[in-house]
């Protein structure tokens, strides 16, 4: 699976995407708007992850 420009999906891109949104998390969870982003993102990056699981099933 592919992103937009064109790059390999790996569950190593995920992963480093996730951590990137944990340190915006440790940083700025004092303000609850901004754990609120922070959780959006992660629901967002979760999804992508599941999606991807879902497409390597179905293509294997």
């Amino acid at each position: 699976m592919r992103n937009l420009s064109g790059h390999e999906i790996t569950s190593d891109i995920v992963n480093e995407e996730i951590s990137k949104r944990r340190a915006i998390k440790d940083v700025g969870a004092r303000s609850r708007r901004s754990l609120e982003q922070f959780l959006s993102m992660a629901r967002g990056d979760y999804r992508m992850a599941g999606t991807m699981w879902e497409s390597k099933v179905h293509m294997n």
